[in-house]
């Protein structure tokens, strides 16, 4: 803050922890209460601290600071936190999102305010809900979807689908063509400056990468590709100090991560838009690859870039943080981040909410259903005489689709599949189905786990119709996939 005098280190007396210097010394720390995935204080910590609440805004804050927001806007926050309240107070939503639907004390356009309830503050609510165990309760989620309607933007919150591992999802009504559409990824992104494409495997998330790039506009972009794995590191991402060998002795340089030269580069190149396209983020350990640089990626901490100079900008920019290497680190606006994240599988790490509501979520839908079949079918340009086979496969799996909805929309195939036996990679159906479909059916059934496996599996199969293969559930309810005749 500007009211506050920094003293220079150089002036403070001998002995940095010495009486007379730490007097000066304040601390101030931020602490997301509703994050049950994050290391707790503990109470010989917090004994230490004196703690302030900070609530999210009533009506009459709102009023205040947010004189511009629309009557509705304010009805609908103001309601929707009030059914959270009775979950518990750290699963309310806070209203730094409705800043999102004014500028200059006037609303933003119907568009601008559908993104921002889609997808911003409605999968938050979410968030929350799923921290729960009323997700699914029928009559609290049709309380929340009265107050939405009231938005008149036709969004809504779905009943969950399935036994176990349901998941719940925003819905707009109006959007059944407009998926997977890279015109809206870029929009969300030049909005957000960070985006997920979320979706099962095979939905094309990190195919729309390219077409994203192809439709980004006037200015020219530069993508940059990283996957996140359990070995990601905060060096490789940010930096760190590295061994390196020099002059046959061994030494420890600090070495630049993906984010901290792609930064550097944007800061350099002021004419260019950059995109840090980062692959499967959640089976990294996101937190402790991003470091410090959760505050910087916030839309409202980036860097306007005046003068192509790293040095000054710096020098300049409001939100800076200090790396471990005394050097000094920005994010400028003209740095994009797109991330994809895998909804269907359990295994990985989920991302906290602290990180979750610095993203705007972007679903990526399957296009294996009756609804899609013509879009699918033009997207695989199809030779005429092979369309009747190509229709006649995409006929089983719309169907098995139709059995996997049961278990809940992060337990669909993906049309990707699809693409390769249009493009002769398997001998016939039959191999395209044991390869392929069979073991993915397979690994969805035994991560859901879900009641009456034995009779999904044989109508499963029977859908299916291969004369060579099928899913099979032995007696320690285990899927997998069996020749048929075969022990």
């Amino acid at each position: 803050s500007e009211d506050l005098e920094i003293a220079n280190v150089g002036e403070l007396k001998p002995g940095i922890f010495a009486k007379e210097n730490i007097q000066h010394l304040h601390i101030v720390g931020t602490m997301n209460t509703s994050d049950r995935s994050v290391t707790p204080m503990d109470l010989a910590m917090r004994r230490r601290f004196k703690f302030v609440r900070n609530e999210p805004f009533g009506g009459t804050d709102i009023d205040t600071h947010l004189s511009g927001l629309r009557k509705e806007d304010k009805e609908c926050f103001l309601t929707l936190n009030k059914e959270l309240l009775n979950l518990g107070a750290d699963y309310q939503i806070g209203h730094s999102y409705l800043f999102d639907l004014v500028e200059n004390g006037k609303p933003k356009s119907e568009n601008e305010r559908r993104d921002v309830w889609q997808y911003s503050i409605l999968p938050n609510v979410i968030d929350s809900l799923m921290m729960t165990d009323e997700f699914q309760n029928k009559e609290l989620l049709k309380s929340l979807n009265a107050s939405i309607d009231e938005l008149k933007l036709n969004l809504s919150i779905p009943k969950p689908v399935g036994d176990r591992n349901a998941m719940l999802f925003v819905q707009n009504k109006n959007s059944s063509e407009d998926i997977n559409n890279p015109n809206t990824v870029v929009n969300l992104l030049k909005k957000h400056q960070n985006v997920v494409l979320e979706g099962v495997p095979g939905t094309g998330k990190t195919f729309l990468k390219d077409k994203v790039k192809e439709v980004w506009g006037e200015k020219e972009v530069e993508v940059k590709i990283m996957t996140f794995h359990p070995s990601t590191s905060y060096e490789d991402f940010i930096g760190g100090l590295l061994p390196k060998d020099k002059d046959g002795e061994l030494i420890f340089d600090y070495r630049k991560g993906f984010l901290y030269k792609w930064a550097m580069k944007a800061v350099e190149n002021s004419n260019k838009d950059y995109l840090l396209f980062i692959d499967e983020i959640n089976r990294g350990n996101i937190p402790k690859i991003m470091g410090e640089t959760l505050t910087l990626i916030e839309k409202s901490k980036r860097t306007e870039i005046i003068e192509s100079d790293w040095d000054k900008s710096v020098q300049d920019a409001k939100w800076k943080i200090t790396l471990n290497n005394g050097e000094e680190l920005i994010l400028p606006k003209n740095l994009y981040i797109l991330a994809t994240l895998n909804t269907s599988d359990r295994s990985v790490i989920s991302m906290d909410s602290a990180l979750r509501r610095r993203f705007a979520y972007y679903r990526m839908e399957t296009l294996i259903s009756e609804t899609h079949r013509q879009r699918l079918l033009k997207e695989l340009k199809v030779e005429t005489s092979a369309l009747v086979e190509i229709s006649a496969l995409l006929d089983k799996l719309i169907k098995v689709n139709h059995e996997l909805l049961k278990l809940g929309r992060d337990g669909l195939l993906g049309h990707s599949y699809v693409f390769g036996f249009a493009q002769d990679k398997y001998a016939n159906e039959n191999e395209f189905f044991q390869l392929t479909i069979l073991p993915q059916i397979a690994d969805i059934l035994n991560s859901t786990v879900p009641n009456g496996l034995e009779t999904i599996c044989k109508s499963l199969n029977k859908i299916i119709g291969s004369s060579t293969h099928e899913l099979y559930h032995d007696n320690e309810d285990i899927v997998f996939v069996k020749k048929k005749g075969g022990a």
